[in-house]
């Protein structure tokens, strides 16, 4: 521990520079809450609905993450690069890629307006005040999508370790992905979403329509976490929020 007068002459010191010291219990990492959030719920197995290329997963496993994981992607470059470093991993940790398919509210097949940044391509269409802070979301082509619900893979969820932690990010797509898992959100302990305070995409609700469809079904706010915004207006854009079911926020 730094006695308190040399704390005193380093800060002095530092205040030259423009830093100083700090007590580190009160620092917050976005990430780490996060794993924080993971070790302190148990969670033992992850099911990421848009994984992209898996950088969601690959940052938790880099944390310490050792629970089994079962991801799904829709977008057929992002999916080969999902396969590609599932792979590379799969000898320490349980890493199942599900089917090349999207994710909502029923069994269909629809086209998903693919971004040039690709973790911005969605089923619905960018907006002007997306792609107005971000250019490279802008959409450059589209591809044709197998959708189907989440409860479609109910039986192969519920053999996944307890407790599950589901994490959704699908770029405003999300409470339709929800109203597919019904009966699959009864298995799952915890869950993050990102949503939107303004929309970035047509047709796209907002955070209080999910948080209001999960507080329907005992899931409570556990944290929340600014993703973007304006810095030119301080104005905020998205938020990841992590709900835990009631039922386990009472036992613990």
């Amino acid at each position: 521990m730094i006695n308190k007068s040399i704390k005193i002459l380093i800060n002095k010191l530092l205040s030259l520079t423009g830093y100083k010291l700090s007590n580190l219990k009160y620092l917050y990492d976005s990430e780490l809450n996060l794993l924080t959030t993971l070790n302190f719920l148990k969670i033992k197995s992850i099911v990421d609905v848009g994984a992209n290329e898996g950088q969601f997963i690959l940052k938790l496993l880099k944390m310490g993450f050792k629970g089994s994981i079962f991801s799904f992607e829709p977008v057929t470059d992002a999916y080969k690069r999902l396969l590609i470093n599932a792979k590379k991993i799969r000898k320490r940790v349980s890493w199942h890629v599900v089917e090349k398919c999207g994710l909502g509210s029923k069994n269909f097949s629809q086209d998903i307006f693919i971004s040039k940044h690709s973790e911005s391509s969605s089923f619905l269409k960018i907006l002007p005040k997306h792609t107005n802070l971000k250019p490279l979301s802008k959409i450059i082509s589209t591809e044709k999508i197998n959708i189907k619900k989440l409860d479609s893979f109910y039986d192969e969820v519920k053999k996944l370790n307890k407790n599950i932690f589901l994490k959704i990010d699908t770029q405003g797509y999300e409470l339709e992905v929800l109203k597919g898992a019904k009966k699959t959100l009864k298995l799952i302990t915890a869950l993050v979403v990102e949503v939107s305070l303004v929309k970035l995409y047509e047709k796209q609700p907002l955070w209080l329509d999910i948080v209001n469809f999960l507080k329907e079904r005992n899931f409570i706010v556990w944290s929340v976490d600014r993703v973007m915004g304006d810095i030119s207006t301080g104005e905020s854009y998205q938020l990841d929020i992590t709900f835990v079911n009631e039922s386990y926020s009472v036992k613990s």
